[in-house]
């Protein structure tokens, strides 16, 4: 059973009940936590690699955060069409309110005043946004209306359940050490999707390298805790539901076949095809063996796609990093750690320097003010003393306005040492105006980095609209670096665009976007999404000194 092939059509259902149940909850003084764990419920049942009406009542109840509420609403969805309790919901709120509630600017008030006025679904309220007539609600401001726009160009829920990169890698490193703890187990490696970097996999691929016969080490994976069903079973390969709802491929071979076996569970398809069809070895004990026969040098996983970018003379990787771009410290108002800890964390990564990136003052809620900055960097200076072993750049992450105006005078932004340009704000603008946007802070003379240039956030929010030909060649004239966002939501730019930039010839930044000391690993799906793109090392600004 591929994932890809399920029909989503009950599971989408079931997932928007959960959903509008965590909607309504979380509108209510003291039901956070049990809307949280609708919500969480509503994410997984929607990437679920089966139909939901196809487990039975202990698998669903073995599914992690599937407690007795929870399950109950499922299978009244099941039984009825809509969940019991998410009727009763209804009964005790306005039409549409839990529709209404979803939508990011859209306050509980809000929705009732909506529903008071007819409207009471999504549809309507995109109607009221489109003609402007959303403004002649009370309390609705511009700049409500603006927020309200960019919620209804969200991706709903369904989206957010799929793991995205990061939390795939680490899911798909645990089960590699727990299978390859199993007895007749000599190693697991993670392979798949995850092993080519791909953004969102919708499966989980670890490969097993077995001393005992295949099928006993297939009968235990199979009954290890963690696993709810067998999907498939083909001997040397068993597709299984996990706990977490995920849908774990393991593959099982021996060690003179490890190299062969790794490449086709490394994938992609078609990579393995045009390999068969050269006469890749099939019982090759390592890659480069299995590659020999097929007359060609290996292919970096994250380029094993069937019409990948060229594969540079030297592609980028994480050991080639010696600082960080985008690095926010406590001094951003949604930052965590200080200057001293982030300094000892990246010097601890072997950088020599970081660019500590605060959030500048037209951010209202996040922001430094011009004296916040002046202090900010007085306590950068200080820290300098103490940490002469890793450059401390004085940044600053602005923000771009609709007319492409930053934040602060020319002789602040000059200042500093290094500033990174990115739009938090007003995404549903035609292309045109989203690219003059950028292509104006691209230009000017304090920025050295965009920032997130294209504003995603996988499984929740698309894009803006943006000409990155346009831009990746401004980018390549003024020498302003274009970003690869390592944050787990974002990593942005997308391989496709990276592909853009270096044909292009503009630099890139491959930047964590941390908020604390930990997050500076975020850099790693940073590097996976460049490789992604074949970024070279010499366009890579932090492979150099700062």
């Amino acid at each position: 059973m591929a994932v890809d092939n399920v029909d989503r059509g009950v599971n989408d259902a079931v997932a928007d009940d959960l959903a509008e149940i965590a909607a309504i909850l979380s509108s209510r003084r003291g039901e956070r936590f049990r809307a949280r764990a609708f919500r969480t419920a509503g994410r997984m049942v929607a990437a679920l690699p089966l139909p939901v009406d196809q487990l039975a009542e202990e698998e669903l109840r073995a599914l992690d955060g599937v407690g007795d509420a929870v399950a109950r609403a499922i299978r009244s969805h099941l039984e009825d069409g809509v969940s019991g309790y998410l009727a009763r919901l209804r009964e005790e709120e306005p039409e549409g309110f839990g529709q209404l509630v979803q939508v990011m600017g859209v306050s509980t008030r809000l929705a009732r005043e909506l529903s008071s006025r007819g409207v009471v679904d999504r549809d309507g309220l995109a109607a009221l946004v489109e003609d402007g007539s959303i403004l002649d609600v009370p309390g609705v401001r511009e700049r409500t209306a603006e927020v309200i726009a960019d919620g209804l160009g969200r991706i709903d829920h369904r989206g957010a359940g799929m793991p995205v990169l990061r939390q795939a890698r680490l899911e798909a490193e645990r089960w590699a050490v727990a299978l390859g703890g199993l007895p007749g187990v000599a190693r697991a490696v993670v392979a798949g999707q995850v092993r080519r970097g791909v953004q969102q996999p919708t499966a989980l691929d670890v490969l097993l390298v077995c001393t005992d016969p295949i099928p006993q080490v297939a009968v235990a994976v199979c009954e290890h805790d963690g696993c709810i069903r067998t999907l498939v079973d083909t001997g040397d390969r068993v597709d299984l539901l996990t706990s977490a709802g995920r849908h774990l491929v393991v593959h099982l071979t021996a060690e003179r076949r490890a190299g062969s076996a790794l490449v086709v569970a490394t994938g992609s398809e078609a990579h393995v095809r045009v390999l068969r069809e050269r006469g890749m070895d099939g019982a090759a004990p390592d890659e480069p063996t299995a590659y020999a026969p097929a007359d060609m040098t290996p292919v970096p996983p994250p380029l094993r796609e069937v019409a990948g970018p060229p594969v540079p003379d030297r592609l980028i990787t994480l050991a080639d990093l010696v600082g960080d771009g985008h690095v926010h410290t406590e001094w951003s108002g949604d930052g965590h750690d200080s200057i001293d800890t982030l300094a000892t964390a990246a010097r601890a990564r072997g950088y020599e320097w970081i660019a500590l990136t605060d959030h500048a003052e037209n951010l209202t809620m996040n922001g430094l003010t011009r004296e916040a900055l002046r202090r900010r960097d007085a306590a950068i200076e200080e820290a300098r003393e103490r940490h002469p072993d890793v450059r401390l750049l004085r940044g600053l992450e602005l923000n771009i306005g609709l007319d492409g105006g930053l934040d602060y005078d020319e002789e602040t932004l000059l200042a500093q040492d290094w500033c990174v340009a990115s739009v938090h704000s007003v995404f549903q603008r035609p292309e045109p105006v989203q690219t003059e946007r950028i292509l104006a802070a691209v230009a000017h003379p304090a920025v050295h980095a965009i920032g997130h240039p294209v504003g995603r956030l996988l499984g929740m929010r698309p894009g803006y609209r943006i000409d990155i030909h346009a831009i990746a060649q401004a980018a390549a004239e003024t020498g302003t670096a274009l970003e690869v966002n390592g944050s787990p939501r974002r990593l942005d730019l997308d391989a496709e665009m990276v592909a853009i930039a270096v044909a292009a010839g503009a630099t890139l930044v491959l930047d964590s976007d941390a908020h604390r000391a930990r997050e500076l690993d975020y850099v790693v799906e940073a590097v996976l999404t460049a490789q992604r793109g074949g970024a070279p090392l010499h366009l890579i600004r932090n492979a150099h000194p700062a």
